[in-house]
Parts: C-alpha cells; sequence; structure tokens
C-alpha cells in the first residue's frame, strides 16, 4: 500500500466519517508513542547512558507485557530525570546494574500508575533547573491551573483529555503536553479531566501533529477506495 501518494478524498456518509475519527485517533497514538520513546531517549543522553547501555535497557523493558511498556513511557519528565541520575552515580560506583534500572523503573511505574492524557496551550512551558546544595540540580516540568472550577471550590484547575478528538482547542492551542494525571493527583469527568498540576511528559507542536495526521488519514482512505474499486471491477 503506497502512502506517499497526494489524494484529495471527500467523506461522504456517517459510516466514513466514523471510520476517518478512527484512523485519525490510531495515527495520532503512533505519533505519541514515537514521540514517547524520543523523550525517554532523550532524557537518557541527558543524564550520561552510552549507546550500549541504552540498547541493554531498552532490551530488558521489550521483556515486559505492551501496558508495562505503556506505563514506562508515561513516567513524567522530572521523575525521570531524577531516577535516571541517581542510577547513573549507583551504576559508575558498581552499585546498580541496567536490569536493577528496569527494575526499580518498573516499581517506580507500579507505584503511581501513570498515563499519557493530553494538554493543549499556547503557552510553550519549559523545563525548569535549579541548583540545591543537598541535592545537586533539581530539575522540574509541570502546568499549573489557570482556570477556576466550581467544582473544586474554585481552585484553578489545568484539563486535559484521553484522546487524540478531545483535545482543547477553543482557543486556538499550539502546543500540546504530554502530561501524566494520577488517580489521586486528578478528577475524571468522562474523556475529561481536570488537576490543580500536571506533570509533563513531552511536548509536541498541535499544528503539525494535526497536519501529519490528516496527511496519514488522508493516504490511508485515499489507498483503500482504490483497493475497493479494483475488487470491485
Amino acid at each position: 500500500m503506497n502512502l506517499e501518494k497526494p489524494i484529495n478524498y471527500k467523506i461522504n456518509n456517517e459510516q466514513e466519517k466514523l471510520e476517518r475519527k478512527n484512523i485519525n485517533e490510531l495515527f495520532f497514538q503512533e505519533l505519541i508513542e514515537s514521540k514517547l520513546i524520543d523523550s525517554f531517549k532523550e532524557a537518557l543522553n541527558v543524564t550520561g547512558f552510552n549507546e550500549d547501555e541504552q540498547a541493554d535497557l531498552f532490551n530488558e523493558l521489550s521483556k515486559l507485557s505492551s501496558p508495562e511498556e505503556n506505563n514506562i513511557l508515561a513516567v513524567p519528565w522530572e521523575l525521570k530525570m531524577r531516577a535516571l541520575s541517581c542510577a547513573r552515580k549507583s551504576i559508575d560506583n558498581n552499585k546498580m546494574t541496567i536490569k536493577e534500572l528496569a527494575e526499580n523503573i518498573q516499581k517506580i511505574v507500579n507505584m503511581n500508575n501513570f498515563t499519557v492524557a493530553y494538554h493543549a496551550t499556547k503557552n510553550n512551558i519549559e523545563p525548569k533547573e535549579k541548583y540545591s546544595p543537598s541535592v545537586g540540580i533539581e530539575r522540574s516540568w509541570a502546568t499549573k491551573g489557570t482556570e477556576e472550577d466550581h467544582r473544586d471550590n474554585n481552585i484553578p484547575m489545568a484539563y486535559f483529555s484521553k484522546n487524540y478528538t478531545d483535545i482543547y482547542r477553543d482557543k486556538s492551542p499550539k502546543y500540546l503536553y504530554l502530561v501524566a494525571p494520577t488517580k489521586k493527583s486528578s478528577r475524571h469527568d468522562g474523556s475529561w479531566g481536570r488537576a490543580a498540576s500536571l506533570d509533563i511528559i513531552a511536548k509536541i507542536n498541535l499544528r503539525e501533529a494535526d497536519k501529519k495526521v490528516e496527511e496519514k488519514t488522508k493516504q490511508y482512505l485515499a489507498n483503500k477506495k482504490e483497493e475497493n474499486i479494483k475488487l470491485a471491477a
């Protein structure tokens, strides 16, 4: 199937609209998974893990089930950086192996039950770093609530969606933050949720992501239509 050919395909019935929605979600999830893997590799690079060590770690993580792997990729940036920085010191002092690092990461995931959600905004939120005499460099990356919610005694909340379709777009957001809400820190209402603050995993340009999803969906549907025509001939 050739997914590179430019096409113009018009959706003309409800069944095709539903199919398009589902395919959008599929391609979006593929894009997000790729971004999460890149983000994890970036954190390993920043904290000093070489290519061989990274390969060994991913080999250990590949032994996990698919849901377990997904939960590991959902560990927020701040916690991931802290855990990897500490592990780097322990490995250098021969107090930890890569296999033990993989086990420790899995324990962190099991304790917190992280999942990936989506927070859209115009604001460009960057990670923060500060030096502490007791622990060294402290890193943080989070977004705080800015909209008061009467359901929570008017506490400013940050909102997130659980899927591509429900991403909040009314204020023309530019950035999409992959965030890691937990059951303890957030409240859920269907496909939506809210929390006083949200730990960030990674950031993508929402407009660029939309463009990629739309292009892949159009190409897929066009090629499917062509295949159906050939089968009917």
